[in-house]
């Protein structure tokens, strides 16, 4: 979503401008906490973490039991439709 690229450039930049000790679930888990209790939009984690954590042609994996997460490289070539 457009909301969790600009939360999470704004998270990402404010890490790398006061050095903090956040990894990007952290970042991510701050920025859903945002939406739900400053907006009040109850959010999931899964815009935030994709926006903070992927590259153009790449998808991810997570595993919604422990919040584990991989980076998978797609190749250019590939067509994905996700329904």
């Amino acid at each position: 979503s457009s909301s969790a690229a600009l939360e999470m450039a704004l998270l990402k930049a404010l890490r790398e401008a006061f050095q903090l000790g956040a990894d990007d679930m952290a970042l991510a888990k701050i920025a859903n906490k945002a939406e739900g209790e400053f907006v009040g939009a109850r959010l999931g984690l899964l815009a935030p973490l994709a926006a903070c954590v992927l590259d153009e042609n790449d998808a991810l994996l997570v595993d919604s039991s422990s919040w584990s997460y991989e980076c998978v490289s797609v190749p250019p070539a590939v067509a994905l439709v996700v329904v």
